[in-house]
């Protein structure tokens, strides 16, 4: 069982490290990824439903009843929703674009932990990802035929954890037709699909070993693009991007952070000094950011307006509520 002085440092590293709860399978695809100049296209304005959709319901991690399992509840905190009853542990619940699966990782048939989906009410559950090593952080493609993620499948000796040998994977929402996207010898993780379905946001140590940035690809692997430069030894985290696909969202040491994909504006939205934040996750209307803190001492969940104004505590226990999603 994992402390809550454990889980504390490695949220504190959110999503930069591949070990952390919210890790994220093989052809090679993209050889050349070093950081080109910044050049992006602007984004569309908006993605349909993303956009218009009601602020449904939260899906995150819980050791509330003894042991790691996914829950779901509205976006006031009511209603809260045990979904998963397993021995193993259940984190990184993402919702399927329609709202009809739930794709999440899991250590139920294999410790280091596979990639599985399942109703929304817990049932139906199906197992996607099967290698010697870990298959982790899942984020559904637009139309939901395909899901991005992390493994160390590809390494010399996938049972012995080393960050740098995570890559990241797309396959098939059946779990077939697994392609390999980066290829390098650092922590890619923590892939998130954009609204327009055209590229998938990540982090990576590629350009700081010791930290790691947030980069942005095409859904190929190819023309990847830096979008922070955090000094030595700093880290930014946990990208998630807003639904009309014009800012992405992130995690540093000192806060949670919004960026703007055209310009790389950078605007801070919350201020964790003695405390911790990340797992930022817009709501479907993008008028609001769902997030994990110890702000109050230990990780619960909040809301607050996209500006980060407002916040708002949704669970209030003695135990961890972290790695918040949105559903679509």
């Amino acid at each position: 069982m994992i402390t809550q002085t454990q889980l504390t440092k490695r949220l504190a590293a959110l999503s930069y490290r591949a070990a952390a709860f919210s890790l994220i399978a093989g052809l090679t695809a993209c050889s050349d990824e070093t950081a080109p100049t910044r050049t992006m296209e602007p984004a569309t304005a908006s993605f349909g439903k993303n956009v218009t959709g009601s602020n449904q319901r939260l899906l995150f991690s819980s050791n509330r009843d003894g042991n790691w399992e996914l829950y779901s509840m509205n976006p006031d905190g009511t209603g809260v929703t045990r979904l998963t009853t397993d021995p193993g542990e259940d984190f990184n619940g993402v919702w399927s674009p329609d709202g009809k699966r739930i794709a999440f990782f899991s250590t139920r048939d294999n410790p280091l932990g596979e990639i599985y989906t399942m109703n929304p009410d817990g049932s139906g559950v199906v197992r996607l990802s099967n290698s010697a090593g870990s298959s982790r952080q899942p984020s559904w493609s637009k139309d939901g035929k395909q899901i991005a993620f992390t493994s160390n499948r590809a390494a010399a000796n996938p049972a012995v954890f080393n960050a740098n040998d995570y890559e990241i994977y797309v396959m098939n929402a059946d779990g077939a037709g697994v392609t390999r996207l980066t290829n390098n010898a650092f922590n890619d993780g923590s892939p998130n699909w954009s609204p327009d379905g055209k590229q998938i946001a990540f982090q990576s140590n590629r350009d700081n070993p010791t930290g790691g940035n947030i980069y942005v690809m095409s859904v190929d692997g190819s023309l990847v693009t830096r979008m922070t430069n955090t000094p030595f030894s700093e880290f930014a985290g946990g990208p998630a991007w807003e639904p009309h696909g014009r800012n992405l969202v992130f995690t540093k040491m000192d806060g949670i952070y919004a960026i703007d994909v055209a310009t790389f504006a950078e605007t801070r939205l919350t201020i964790a000094g003695l405390w911790t934040d990340g797992a930022p996750s817009y709501s479907p209307d993008g008028s609001k950011i769902a997030f994990s803190t110890t702000r109050d001492g230990n990780f619960e969940i909040y809301t607050m307006n996209a500006d980060g104004s407002q916040a708002v505590r949704l669970t209030a226990n003695s135990y961890v509520d972290f790695d918040v999603r949105w559903s679509r």
